[in-house]
C-alpha cells in the first residue's frame, strides 16, 4: 500500500501519540486507507493484533473489507445482524488468539453491534494487549446509546472522522475525545481542494421566504420553546416536551412551502440536468419532488431506504452513465455512498448540524472524469418579505451557521454573500454572516447556562 505523503504524516503523527487519536480529515481524501495503514503499521511492528473495526452503515461492511483486502488483510468475521451468526465464531477466535494459536484477528462490524452486551461479553477475556480499535465516523460512539467504557479497554485507538465534535452534545464529544483523544492529524477541505483531491465548487445561497402562516407557526414554536427554557426545574418530562418542539420547528424550516416552486423555477432554466442530486427532508417529499421532475419529463430515481443493497447499486451506475438525470435522496447519501459523478446538488432539507451539511458537500465534491466543479444549490429560509417580528433573529440563527461553511471555501463566496447582504442588512442581522456554527453554538450554550440548563436539546 503506497501511501501520499500526508497520508504518511497522519501515521507517522498517530504512532507518536502513543498509538491514540483522530484522523480529522476532509471526505475524498483517504482516511480509509491512511487508517489501515495505521493498523498495519502496528502489526508490522509487533507481528500480533486484534484489530476490530467499526462503522455506522451496515453497507459500508463490505466497502472496508474491499479495502482490507486490497492491503492484504482478510476479515474474520463480520458483526452484525443476527447475534447468532456471529457470537459463535467471535467466541472461538478469541480462544484462539488468547492461546497464541492466531497472531492477528480481524473483525469488522456496526455500532450497533459492537457496542452491545453480547460483544462485550465475548471479548471480556480478551487479552487486550495487543488489541487495536478502529472507529470510523466515530463521532457516532458519542450517542447516549453508544457510549460503551469497555471499549476504553484497546490500548490503540484511532477515530476517522471530517467532524469529530458532535453538534450541541458536549457530553457526547468529550466521549469521543475519551475514547479516541485529540485530533492527531488534520486534512482540511480548502488543503484538499488545492490539492486537487476535491474537485471545487460555487455556492448558491437561494432565500426561501416563509409564508405568513408558516411564520405564525414559527413564533408560537419559538414562544413555548422560549417559555420551557425559562423554567427553573427540568425534569425529563419537560426535556422530551422541548426536545419534540424544536424538532417540530427544524422540520417546518425543512419543509417550508416556497422550497418546491424555487426548485422547479431553476430547474427550468437549466439546460442539463444530468448528474443532479436533490436532498429531501423524508420520503414524503422525495415522492413529490419525483412527481414534480416526471411533469417537466425529466428521468429521476429515489435514493433511499426503501432500496436493496443491489438495486442501490445499479441506481448509482445508472445515475453515473447519464441514463437517470437526477438522484432524489434523504440521509442515507449523507456518509458512506460515493456519487462522484454529481456536478449540482440542491439541498432542500435545511439543516443545523454542521456534520450533515459538510458530509454531504463531501459527498459531490468528489473527483470524477469530465467534472471541473459542482454547483451547490441552498435553499436558506427568510422571514416573509417585509416582517420584522421578534423571532426573526432566532430563524437567521438557525440557518446562516449552514451558510457561512458552505460558502467559506467556495469560488464565488463573494458573490454568494452580496444575493444575502441587502436583506440581512434591513433586518439588522449582518453579522450572522460571519458568524460559524461553533460560534452559534457557544452563543447558544451561554444562554442556556443562564436559565441553568446543561443537558442537550
Amino acid at each position: 500500500m503506497k501511501l501520499r505523503n500526508y497520508q504518511q504524516t497522519a501515521v507517522t503523527n498517530f504512532k507518536n501519540n502513543g498509538r491514540v487519536g483522530i484522523f480529522n480529515m476532509a471526505t475524498g481524501t483517504g482516511k480509509t486507507y491512511t487508517s489501515i495503514a495505521a493498523a498495519q503499521d502496528y502489526y508490522q511492528e509487533y507481528q500480533r493484533q486484534f484489530l476490530v473495526i467499526i462503522v455506522p452503515f451496515v453497507h459500508l461492511v463490505s466497502q472496508w473489507e474491499s479495502s482490507l483486502k486490497a492491503a492484504g488483510i482478510n476479515v474474520d468475521c463480520h458483526i452484525f445482524g443476527n447475534s447468532r451468526e456471529w457470537i459463535h465464531s467471535l467466541h472461538d477466535l478469541v480462544w484462539f488468539y488468547n492461546r497464541n494459536f492466531r497472531s492477528r484477528v480481524v473483525v469488522i462490524g456496526t455500532y450497533q453491534s459492537i457496542v452491545s452486551n453480547k460483544f462485550e461479553n465475548c471479548i471480556r477475556n480478551l487479552d487486550f494487549q495487543q488489541s487495536f480499535l478502529l472507529g470510523d465516523e466515530c463521532h457516532y460512539l458519542g450517542a447516549n446509546d453508544k457510549q460503551r467504557n469497555f471499549l476504553y479497554n484497546f490500548p490503540n485507538r484511532l477515530g476517522l472522522s471530517a467532524t469529530p465534535t458532535r453538534w450541541w452534545d458536549i457530553t457526547g464529544t468529550d466521549f469521543v475525545r475519551k475514547i479516541f483523544g485529540e485530533d492527531v492529524y488534520e486534512y482540511s477541505l480548502e488543503t484538499a481542494i488545492k490539492n486537487h483531491f476535491l474537485t471545487q465548487y460555487e455556492y448558491d445561497p437561494i432565500i426561501a421566504p416563509f409564508t405568513e402562516e408558516e411564520m405564525e407557526e414559527f413564533e408560537y414554536l419559538t414562544t413555548k420553546v422560549k417559555s420551557m427554557m425559562h423554567r427553573k426545574q427540568k425534569d425529563s418530562k419537560i426535556r422530551d416536551s422541548l426536545q419534540l418542539l424544536l424538532l417540530k420547528r427544524a422540520r417546518l424550516i425543512k419543509q417550508a412551502a416556497v422550497k418546491q416552486s424555487l426548485l422547479e423555477q431553476v430547474l427550468l432554466r437549466q439546460k442539463d440536468h444530468h448528474y443532479t442530486l436533490i436532498y429531501c427532508s423524508d420520503k414524503q417529499e422525495i415522492h413529490q419532488i419525483m412527481q414534480l421532475l416526471h411533469r417537466h419529463q425529466i428521468t429521476c430515481h429515489n435514493f433511499d431506504s426503501d432500496l436493496s443493497k443491489i438495486k442501490r447499486q445499479q441506481v448509482l451506475i445508472k445515475f453515473s452513465k447519464g441514463e437517470i438525470e437526477v438522484l432524489v435522496a434523504v440521509k442515507c447519501l449523507d456518509e458512506g455512498v460515493d456519487i462522484p459523478a454529481t456536478r449540482e446538488a440542491f439541498f432542500l432539507a435545511s439543516t443545523t448540524n454542521p456534520r450533515e451539511f459538510v458530509q454531504r458537500r463531501g459527498r459531490i465534491l468528489r473527483l470524477s472524469p469530465g467534472k471541473n466543479k459542482a454547483i451547490l444549490h441552498d435553499f436558506v429560509v427568510f422571514p416573509p418579505k417585509d416582517y420584522l417580528g421578534k423571532d426573526t433573529e432566532t430563524l437567521i440563527k438557525h440557518e446562516l451557521p449552514r451558510v457561512f461553511d458552505l460558502n467559506e471555501f467556495a469560488l464565488n463566496k463573494f458573490t454568494a454573500r452580496k444575493k444575502l447582504i441587502p436583506i440581512l442588512r434591513k433586518l439588522k442581522l449582518e453579522r450572522y454572516l460571519d458568524k460559524s456554527p461553533q460560534e452559534i453554538y457557544l452563543e447558544a450554550q451561554e444562554g442556556m447556562k443562564k436559565y441553568g440548563i446543561t443537558t442537550r436539546y
